[in-house]
C-alpha cells in the first residue's frame, strides 16, 4: 500500500554538544540542511517543511519550494518539532527527521512509506512506522500519521516531551531491521551528527 507523504525536517535544536548551529552544518564543504530538502523533496508527494525554533533563529537558503514554521512551543524538544510541522497538513504521512543526519537515504524513504505491513485503517493502527536499529526505534527516522499533531500537543502540556513515551502501542507498526537491510545494507541513513568528533565518520 503505497503511502502518500511530506517531510518535516526539525532544525530547531540548541546544538549545544555542536558548540555552532546544526541547521549550517556542513559535510565536504556542502551544506547538508539545504541537501537534506532537496533530497527528500524528490521522492515527496508534498512539501519539505523546516521547523526552525522561533524567528530569531536564521536558516540557509533554502529550495524556493520549501515551507519553514517555527515551534509551537519553544525548547520543548522534538515532539512538539515534528507536530509544529505536520500542522501543515496536506499529506496523510510525514515523514520526520532531523537536519543532523546527513546521510539519510531517499530510496529508503520512499521504500518505508510503501513498506508491505502498513495497515489499510491508520485510524485503528500504524499511526507511527517505525523502523529499528540494534533494537532501538527510529523515532527521528519515521513516517507519522498527519492526524496526530493535537495528541502530540496535548502530552507535551501534560508534561511528557519524550518521542518515546507518548505514542499508544497499539498504533505503532515497527519494520524490522532484517527487511529495511534487505534495501539499505549500510544503515548510513539513521546516523547523526552531535558534536564536531562525529563528523569524521560522516561519508
Amino acid at each position: 500500500m503505497s503511502r502518500l507523504f511530506q517531510v518535516v525536517i526539525l532544525a530547531g535544536g540548541r546544538s549545544r554538544r555542536m558548540g555552532t548551529d546544526k541547521a549550517w552544518m556542513k559535510v565536504d564543504g556542502e551544506l547538508v540542511l539545504p541537501s537534506l530538502c532537496e533530497r527528500l523533496g524528490a521522492v515527496a508527494d508534498g512539501p519539505v517543511i523546516v521547523v526552525r525554533r522561533d524567528s530569531e533563529q536564521v536558516l540557509p537558503a533554502l529550495p524556493a519550494d520549501v515551507i519553514v514554521v517555527e515551534d509551537r512551543i519553544p525548547d520543548s524538544g522534538p515532539l512538539v518539532g515534528i507536530a509544529s510541522g505536520m500542522w501543515v497538513d496536506q499529506q496523510p504521512f510525514t515523514f520526520a527527521c532531523a537536519c543532523d543526519m546527513p546521510n539519510i537515504d531517499p530510496e529508503l524513504v520512499r521504500w518505508m512509506s510503501d513498506w508491505r505491513d502498513g495497515p489499510d485503517d491508520p485510524e485503528t493502527k500504524g499511526q507511527i512506522i517505525v523502523p529499528e536499529v540494534d533494537g532501538q526505534k527510529q523515532w527521528l527516522h519515521a513516517m507519522y500519521f498527519t492526524v496526530l499533531p493535537p495528541l502530540m500537543l496535548t502530552r507535551v502540556e501534560e508534561g511528557e516531551r519524550a518521542l518515546h513515551r507518548w505514542y499508544d502501542r497499539d498504533h505503532m507498526v515497527v519494520i524490522p531491521e532484517a527487511e529495511w537491510r534487505a534495501v539499505h545494507p549500510s544503515g548510513a541513513s539513521f546516523r547523526n551528527v552531535n558534536t564536531p568528533s562525529d563528523l569524521g565518520s560522516v561519508h
